[in-house]
């Protein structure tokens, strides 16, 4: 396993994420236009299946301005502050990160512009994603994985069709078309990237419209139009804090659960959504 490019700790009993990067595939044709769709979805694809987080290194850490605020601002605070009521004002305020969206992947100025991302963080309070159009127009969403309570991962991470460099293509919804985004560029800093299979654990599979849990095994195959996934039923050694004093607890030589394998474009929804998520995102 490799750590994630960033993990972010902010109180005891805190989960760090281990994570990497694949990038996404084709969903299940359906129809004469979703053919159309899968059969563009798996051209563009890498045949690898990941998440980019939509969080700026800082963004979390300027949410805990409200529980450190008399570190930041009050008598003891190193250097002391001139104006203390300003200085907490300061802290306390709402901060923006916008992530500009492009119809494809250029390394100058005259990319086209489909609008941004707007990410806001309100210390002691949260974030809150936006798409903002290219009219201004905004339209509130929330992340593929996501988890409120910032002190654990923190998950706020999207989807990814492919990349291009430091370019990272994002799927349709809330978008009205698939859009190519530059984290380096604009926040200069390197992708966050997770990867299913790395991680490990327990996910949530949306299989038939009905929730699952499951135990990612492997991907085998290269082409994003036939790929499959092994996968199987998770087993009480699988969970973060199983119990290993109950007399039912399976010994630790006991056979796992016997694996299925599904086409790996049935875990995806059909505008190229990862239909997964973590199923323990605190550890528990």
């Amino acid at each position: 396993m490799r750590t994630s490019t960033r993990q972010v700790k902010f109180r005891l009993g805190q989960c760090a994420l281990v994570l990497s990067a694949f990038a996404a595939l084709a969903p299940a044709p359906r129809g004469p236009t979703a053919q159309a769709q899968a059969a563009e979805i798996a051209a563009s694809s890498d045949s690898q299946i990941q998440w980019v987080s939509l969080l700026p290194q800082d963004a979390p850490i300027w949410l805990e301005n409200k529980n450190l605020i008399e570190s930041l601002c009050g008598p003891k605070a190193r250097p002391a502050p001139a104006d203390p009521a300003a200085c907490r004002r300061e802290k306390l305020q709402p901060k923006i990160w916008k992530l500009s969206l492009h119809k494809s992947p250029q390394d100058d100025s005259t990319s086209t512009s489909l609008g941004e991302i707007r990410v806001q963080a309100t210390p002691g309070l949260g974030f809150v994603f936006s798409y903002v159009d290219a009219k201004g127009q905004a339209k509130g969403f929330k992340p593929d994985l996501y988890e409120e309570d910032w002190g654990y991962g923190p998950y706020a991470h999207q989807s990814v069709r492919g990349r291009q460099g430091d370019w990272i293509k994002l799927p349709r919804r809330p978008f009205p078309q698939d859009v190519w985004i530059n984290i380096r560029r604009d926040w200069q800093e390197k992708p966050d990237l997770m990867e299913a299979l790395s991680r490990g654990g327990v996910w949530t599979a949306d299989l038939g419209g009905t929730p699952h849990d499951i135990v990612l095994i492997e991907v085998a195959g290269l082409d994003a139009k036939t790929a499959t996934l092994r996968y199987r039923d998770p087993d009480p050694r699988d969970m973060p804090c199983g119990e290993e004093d109950d007399p039912d607890f399976p010994k630790a030589d006991a056979p796992y659960p016997k694996a299925r394998t599904l086409p790996l474009r049935d875990f995806l929804d059909r505008d190229g959504h990862w239909k997964l998520r973590v199923t323990y995102p605190k550890g528990c």
